[in-house]
């Protein structure tokens, strides 16, 4: 129940804020104001996506640099046992 009444409250509030700002600065104002919106708000998750995304490419490439430097590693020690061995 007041659940129900919170909804109705704020989709009042919701429409004199958009009379009062339609009747201030002209009509449109409003949706003007939920296109910005909604805007910034795909600008942000695009932002984050990036974000993540660098993240993750910067994980792989320090896995790959790792293995490689290990596979180096093993190689060149395998050659110095076995220059070692043949002495």
């Amino acid at each position: 129940m007041d659940i129900v009444i919170r909804k109705k409250t704020l989709l009042e509030k919701e429409k004199e804020i958009k009379f009062m700002l339609d009747y201030r600065f002209g009509l449109g104002t409003y949706d003007e104001m939920l296109g910005m919106r909604r805007q910034i708000r795909k600008e942000r998750e695009e932002t984050v996506y990036r974000a993540m995304e660098a993240k993750r490419q910067i994980q792989s490439n320090i896995a790959i640099a790792t293995l490689c430097f290990a596979i180096i590693g093993t190689l060149g020690g395998g050659a110095y046992l076995l220059v070692l061995v043949l002495q």
